[in-house]
């Protein structure tokens, strides 16, 4: 699962749509899109370049769309075999942004020990701003995890990232209430009739 994570995390969607409605009829339904700006021009010009994620009553649908064609799954809730969700964060940022402030501040302590009379030094100024900027990406790219492995198929992973251009996001607890819903699904649905 941590190989799949990472994988997923690197290659993660920008969410776009989020509904998770636990009285159904369409239970869950997540939209997203490739992150960058090529992708977000793409949807703005009606290119279709998203993938959908639904659970319904007695399925799973999934499908992917890029330029070159349309990958669309069905998986009955019945070949459900395991389900499970999680997060990834991008730990290098966190160490890059911890580097990079005690960084600029030793630099700063050498410059104000050889009699400089400046507080912050253009270098401290430089390290605080670095730090900054890499705390930010490291608390903005974390990716949830939602993975689906059916009987005897491929399994269905699909990652999100939290979106501020489409202003949404997903959190572990939404994971898990998906999983959640999808268990209760699939009890419902191998249950002896």
């Amino acid at each position: 699962m941590h190989g799949l994570a990472m994988f997923l995390g690197n290659a993660g969607l920008v969410l776009r749509e989020k509904s998770i409605t636990p009285t159904g009829p369409r239970y869950v339904r997540l939209v997203g899109r490739k992150a960058g700006l090529v992708s977000f021009l793409m949807t703005i010009l009606g290119i279709d370049t998203t993938t959908i994620f639904e659970v319904y009553e007695d399925r799973i649908e999934y499908s992917c769309s890029s330029l070159s064609g349309r990958f669309q799954e069905l998986i009955p809730l019945v070949r459900v075999s395991n389900l499970c969700c999680g997060y990834f964060k991008p730990v290098l940022f966190f160490v890059f942004a911890v580097i990079a402030l005690i960084g600029g501040f030793a630099v700063g302590m050498i410059a104000r020990a050889d009699g400089s009379p400046e507080l912050a030094t253009p270098a401290t100024v430089v390290g605080v701003i670095f730090s900054a900027i890499f705390f930010v990406c490291y608390f903005l790219k974390k990716t949830i995890v939602v993975n689906v492995i059916p009987n005897s198929a491929s399994p269905v992973a699909i990652a999100f990232k939290r979106s501020l251009i489409e202003n949404q996001t997903i959190t572990q607890e939404d994971a898990r209430q998906i999983i959640d819903i999808i268990t209760t699904l699939v009890s419902r649905a191998n249950r002896p009739r």
